[in-house]
């Protein structure tokens, strides 16, 4: 069974329908994400280390100052040794590769990129760039992602 409401507001003496809400969707009290701020250098990121909580929407901003591209990739030590291979095997050197998805950011030189971003559920993962050498020199962002908390 789905469950509808409208949202009406009275104008001049009426009634009008402004918009139909279904659960489940965005509304305007959606949580905006927390923005977290993250340097690329020449083969690093800053800050090394950043703390989230389970369910927590997240914008993470990739500035790149450096004059390389970078990529962020959002998972698991599997997830980074899988990418780490993937780019050998590619013989990446710098540029962007079509490599969009929910947990993948490019930013090339000079520019800044957003990802939003919500991490399921607690524990750590990385945030690693494969550009070649990089994740090896240390290019990659520790994540701690705490339990969420119950408002009871």
């Amino acid at each position: 069974m789905t469950c509808r409401s409208k949202v009406f507001v009275a104008v001049g003496g009426c009634f009008v329908a402004l918009a139909t809400l279904v659960p489940n969707s965005v509304s305007a009290t959606a949580v905006k994400p927390r923005i977290i701020d993250i340097e690329m250098g020449p083969i690093a990121y800053a800050p090394k280390t950043i703390r989230v909580k389970a369910g927590e929407p997240v914008r993470l901003r990739f500035h790149n100052g450096s004059n390389v591209g970078h990529e962020a990739v959002i998972g698991d030590a599997k997830t980074q040794n899988d990418h780490e291979k993937m780019m050998k095997a590619m013989k990446v050197t710098g540029d962007a590769h079509d490599m969009a998805g929910p947990d993948y950011a490019f930013a090339a030189p000079g520019k800044t990129v957003t990802l939003d971003y919500t991490f399921k559920t607690s524990g750590r993962t990385t945030i690693g760039c494969h550009q070649p050498g990089h994740f090896a020199s240390g290019m990659r962002i520790a994540v701690s992602i705490d339990p969420k908390t119950s408002l009871g």
